[in-house]
């Protein structure tokens, strides 16, 4: 049975494997995109940038299976809107959502968006947030089903 439960910056270095398996993945889907750096220099970066939004009031959410870390979910809140729109408010930001090859297809991913997305109500935000590669079609349609909509489109022009 998974359980999912909010943790602490004590259990960031437990998210190495997970953060591995989805550098292999962004570059199975964005090849274009160019190399992929080491595991151990992705890794370090990636861990910063975790320690940096936990500090900041972030929060991150780990699947478990049987004691095995199986997925996680790390978010930052988003403040200050738009200078435009009264929308968007607040909002969660979800960072990176990560579950294991092996145990993809078994809801835990629904499992980490509904914690998300409680921890954005509990906090009074009136949204989540998300980016996804473009080419990662899975990803997208997985989101969709769980109620997310296309709302922002960036386009990069390479320079090389």
């Amino acid at each position: 049975m998974t359980t999912i439960t909010k943790a602490d910056a004590s259990r960031i270095d437990d998210l190495q494997p997970l953060w591995l398996a989805l550098r292999e993945h962004h570059g199975s889907v964005t090849e274009h995109w160019g190399e992929l750096r080491s595991p151990e220099e992705s890794w370090q970066r990636r861990r910063k940038d975790y320690v940096d939004i936990l500090d900041e009031g972030g929060v991150l959410f780990i699947a478990e299976d049987d004691g095995e870390i199986v997925g996680h979910a790390i978010c930052e809140q988003e403040k200050g809107g738009s200078p435009t729109w009264t929308w968007p408010p607040d909002f969660l930001a979800i960072v990176d959502l990560v579950i294991l090859p092996g145990h993809r297809g078994q809801r835990i991913g629904e499992q980490l968006l509904a914690a998300a997305e409680q921890e954005a109500r509990d906090r009074g935000l009136a949204a989540l947030d998300l980016n996804t590669a473009a080419p990662n079609e899975s990803a997208r349609r997985f989101y969709e089903r769980n109620g997310f909509r296309l709302d922002l489109v960036t386009y990069r022009k390479p320079l090389g």
